[in-house]
């Protein structure tokens, strides 16, 4: 798919998000990385998506995701699938355990199931086919409206690329009213724009 929409990326933790993000900033585009820690308003998402040229890369977006299509129809989503166990074994190398993580990480890949069932055209990607060129291109071309760049890809393919997990946990840690109060209002906004869609839909059968 060679089609320039905005796209998001939707991962377990420990999916390489972090490598992707770097992958598919190539060209005119960009792609983030947990984006949606930054956002305080539905506004800010908006503006977000008026970049264009734009994409993202994110562990914790995916129960926001009927709020992303309602108000982005043209989203391109696509979801890299890890097994639970995988990243929980990565969690307790860096000392992260209990039972907190397993019950998010299950809820997580609950929302990633459901997407992949009722989301228009949404791409599934095994987190191990990152490790082929064959895979990483299937991502290229799922995104990017360039040509698979095999040079690019051989620069970055032997890289681990990671994003500082206790700094994220601090992060989250530190704005956590903030980011508690956005998603009370994104989950009010996804049930407005629903109602207002089923509403649209009666009127005009």
């Amino acid at each position: 798919m060679n089609a320039p929409s905005p796209f998001l990326i939707l991962a377990l933790p420990r999916s390489r998000t972090a490598w992707i993000s770097k992958f598919l900033t190539y060209g005119e585009w960009h792609c983030g990385h947990e984006q949606l820690r930054y956002m305080r308003s539905i506004e800010d998402v908006i503006s977000w998506h008026g970049m264009g040229e734009i994409g993202t890369a994110e562990t914790a977006a995916a129960p926001h995701w009927r709020l992303a299509l309602a108000l982005f129809p043209d989203l391109n989503i696509i979801t890299i699938r890890r097994d639970r166990r995988e990243v929980l074994d990565s969690f307790a190398r860096m000392g992260i355990g209990g039972e907190a993580p397993g019950t998010m990480l299950e809820r997580l890949d609950r929302k990633l199931d459901q997407i992949e069932r009722r989301g228009p055209n949404v791409t599934a990607i095994d987190y191990h086919e990152l490790d082929s060129e064959s895979g990483a291109k299937r991502l290229w071309e799922s995104t990017l409206p360039y040509p698979f760049d095999r040079e690019w890809y051989s620069l970055l393919a032997p890289l681990n690329i990671q994003l500082s997990l206790p700094h994220l946990l601090r992060y989250y840690s530190a704005h956590e009213s903030q980011i508690v109060r956005f998603a009370a209002v994104a989950k009010e906004t996804t049930k407005v724009l629903i109602r207002e869609a089923a509403q649209a839909r009666r009127y005009l059968h």
